[in-house]
């Protein structure tokens, strides 16, 4: 009973002692994965614990995480028993993010500098005064002496000169010190944008991780805890660089990473993963399929009024790059680019560009061209992904040789799915599309239908030093009334393909400065005065 007392009164006045030790970890992060819409950060510390129950915490954790994805794990020479982690809020007195303290400190700066210009300004504006009330008495003397009919004209020449001389100096450098503080004025406002779009949504909120572990006896600890954050995210960006004449397209792969997290990821190593955490692992429940017969409540007057009025209204809202080739892994069902080098990337929101992979692929060249539409014929590059990964979706910018012709969106391509890809229009194949005839009259016997015949030609010229093969898309209508009938059509010559909506192919190579023709007609007959839609 003694010993339980003396345990009992050890407890109480000592009880932080007889709970735990505590460590404050320095910590710092040594690698991310980032996903589309988050990322996984993993942090670590060297820590050198005692035997017995203990504590470390890990300070300054950004107020993005998710609470529940927190998991510690470590390494040690010695026997180690995790006992469990907890996540707690932390008040800062400041800012935590270097950035942020960064462009705090600059605005000061500058704001310094305008005081001192100002402060220049004034100086000035006392001197021009000065300068102006001695430039009047000495007018008001100089008249004196006209009067008197003894005036010294050369001396006050000279010293109205100087007067003149001083007083433009002043007024330039007024005008000079004034649009230097229009311009630091506009970099403070581009400085305090930039803050507020960094800054957290909490700047002043952050988290911290407490670790309880137990240790068998004093040795050295290296502690990693991971967790995830929100306001992270990474996507796909190519180049693609068509070279007709070796038959190859380039392929970039490349990166762009945003991060709002509220750290900054200094000399980490990065993953990017296709993966998507926050979409569901399995698929949603099928509810029953139930018919029934609806009866429409009655809405009382005012009331549908009322509810269009407060209905919200839809808006559309309208890069440092490094280069290195990334390592490219499959997880299970996602693959992952692995960038080979610790990058550093800050948490301020503006992107950054990573290279993924330089490939070239096979491509087969050839035009396209829809003439009704656009008199323009587009190269087109035909490849088969023969890349080790599919092509996710995304921005692609578009290159012939080293010109640049526009931008696209590439849509996602399985491993050995054919692609078909268009960098623009070549000026060197003419095309035009012409309506050649279009003639009304009656048909039948009574004259109680009326017909208009239609007749086209498409001319192609192909004025390059080589033969190209093109594609001429266009089309005949089609009826869907019996009333309406589609007759006589002719082609010349006639076309590779034709759907049942009355799209025609044809497919032509065309020798150097040669030209190539279709024409093809067709008659339409409908009921005397129809409003016919389509004509």
């Amino acid at each position: 009973m003694k010993k339980l007392f003396l345990l009992l009164f050890l407890f109480i006045l000592f009880p932080f002692q007889a709970l735990s030790d505590e460590i404050v970890a320095k910590s710092s992060i040594e690698s991310v994965i980032i996903y589309s819409d988050r990322a996984e950060v993993v942090r670590s510390a060297n820590l050198r614990v005692k035997p017995g129950f203990q504590t470390i915490i890990f300070e300054g954790l950004p107020a993005s995480i998710i609470p529940n994805s927190v998991r510690v794990s470590g390494s040690s020479t010695i026997q180690i028993k995790f006992l469990g982690v907890e996540i707690e809020d932390q008040f800062l007195e400041s800012p935590s993010l270097p950035e942020i303290k960064k462009i705090e400190s600059q605005i000061r700066e500058l704001e310094s500098e305008i005081s001192k210009m100002s402060e220049e300004i004034d100086i000035l504006n006392s001197q021009e005064n000065f300068i102006k009330s001695i430039q009047s008495k000495t007018a008001e003397k100089a008249s004196q002496e006209i009067t008197l009919a003894k005036p010294d004209l050369l001396s006050w020449e000279k010293a109205m000169g100087f007067f003149e001389s001083k007083l433009k100096e002043i007024k330039k450098s007024k005008i000079e010190l004034n649009r230097k503080i229009d311009d630091t004025r506009r970099e403070i406002d581009a400085l305090k944008k930039k803050l507020q779009s960094i800054t957290p949504s909490k700047p002043l909120e952050a988290k911290k991780a407490i670790v309880s572990i137990e240790a068998e006896k004093e040795g050295d600890l290296k502690l990693n805890l991971s967790y995830t954050t929100r306001g992270s995210s990474w996507s796909p960006l190519y180049n693609l660089r068509a070279l007709p004449e070796e038959g190859e397209i380039e392929f970039y792969l490349f990166s762009k990473v945003t991060q709002k997290s509220g750290e900054d990821w200094k000399n980490v190593k990065v993953l990017l993963s296709t993966s998507s955490p926050s979409l569901e692992t399995s698929p949603p429940p099928l509810n029953p399929w139930i018919l029934d017969i609806y009866v429409p409540r009655p809405v009382p007057k005012g009331l549908m009024e009322e509810k269009l009025a407060m209905a919200p209204v839809r808006e559309e809202i309208g890069v440092s790059i490094e280069y290195a080739e990334a390592e490219i892994s499959e997880t299970g069902l996602h693959l992952n680019f692995e960038i080979p080098r610790k990058v550093s990337i800050p948490s301020d929101g503006s992107p950054h560009k990573f290279p993924i992979d330089f490939s070239k692929l096979t491509s087969k060249f050839d035009y396209i061209t829809v003439p009704k539409l656009v008199e323009s014929a587009f190269l087109r590059g035909k490849i088969k992904n023969t890349l080790p990964y599919p092509i996710i979706s995304g921005n692609a910018d578009i290159f012939i040789s080293n010109e640049f012709v526009g931008s696209t969106n590439l849509p996602f391509t399985s491993k050995d799915e054919e692609l078909s890809l268009f960098f623009g229009r070549d000026e060197q194949i003419r095309v035009k599309y012409e309506l050649v005839k279009k003639e009304r009259g009656k048909a039948g016997l009574l004259g109680g239908r009326e017909r208009i015949k239609f007749a086209y030609r498409i001319t192609i010229q192909n004025l390059r030093k080589n033969e190209i093969e093109i594609e001429v898309i266009d089309q005949i209508p089609i009826s869907q009334n019996t009333q309406i009938e589609v007759k006589d059509v002719n082609f010349n010559p006639q076309p590779d393909k034709k759907d049942e909506k009355g799209i025609l192919s044809w497919f032509r190579k065309i020798s150097p400065q040669a030209k190539k023709e279709i024409t093809f007609e067709f008659t339409i007959e409908f009921p005397k005065d129809a409003n016919i839609r389509g004509l």
